[in-house]
């Protein structure tokens, strides 16, 4: 994996104040901690973050160049461990970033991403992705950007596993071989509505035709006041 540089700036003054000023001025309060190096206060550029992590998110490993004085390490090599967000106008809010040892093994979470077309597609089937990411343990230089799930060929009621996937070599994944990640579940069922008989008959009754009242007299009973005349 490619690795990424940021630049920074050691932040000199703290509290909310300054904070709210940085942001003012395009830049985004962060902190530098891990491995009992002291933490560090710094500032990154909110637009050069946003071109490395759009969307706040980055499973690779970040180089910060810190400029300023105050810091321990002018170069040090860290993972994204949080990103806060405004919660109205969505702008990053804060940063922190890890500290990382490139000899020793961490924990990261990588994206999962599908592949290829279900042949049970073309039947009806409907394709669910269930597990969108997956907990991986390696060395800092062997993460992976992200790992395929070829679902090429599930048919209906096919899924695939945890233990099917393709695992990089140096890549543990820390979870059950049984974990399903995606299912091709079976088309949807139209239920057919049963009428009662009943209720049939009573409609067809409705539908016939009402008798007319009051528009003349049945043949019988003009007879019958004839004769009583």
């Amino acid at each position: 994996m490619a690795q990424v540089e940021l630049a920074a700036r050691v932040r000199t003054e703290s509290g909310k104040g300054a904070a709210r000023q940085l942001r003012r001025e395009g830049w985004i309060p962060a902190v530098v901690y891990g491995h009992d190096f002291p933490t560090t206060a710094v500032a990154v550029e909110a637009k050069a973050f946003s071109r490395v992590a759009p969307d706040g998110h980055l499973t690779g490993l970040l180089q910060l160049n810190i400029a300023g004085e105050g810091t321990p390490e002018a170069n040090p090599t860290v993972v994204l461990k949080e990103v806060q967000r405004h919660p109205v106008s969505g702008a990053f809010f804060s940063i922190d970033f890890h500290r990382i040892v490139l000899t020793e093994l961490l924990r990261v979470t990588v994206p999962l991403t599908l592949t290829g077309e279900p042949a049970g597609l073309r039947l009806g089937g409907i394709l669910e992705h269930i597990l969108h990411a997956v907990e991986v343990e390696c060395l800092p230089t062997a993460i992976p950007d992200h790992m395929e799930v070829d679902v090429s060929g599930l048919g209906i009621g096919d899924n695939v596993h945890i233990g099917d996937l393709e695992v990089p070599e140096g890549v543990t994944v820390l979870l059950p071989r049984e974990e399903v990640v995606a299912v091709l579940a079976p088309p949807a069922k139209v239920e057919e509505v049963v009428v009662p008989v009943a209720a049939v008959a009573a409609v067809e009754e409705e539908e016939k035709e009402p008798e007319v009242i009051g528009k003349g007299k049945p043949k019988e009973a003009e007879e019958e006041e004839e004769e009583e005349k």
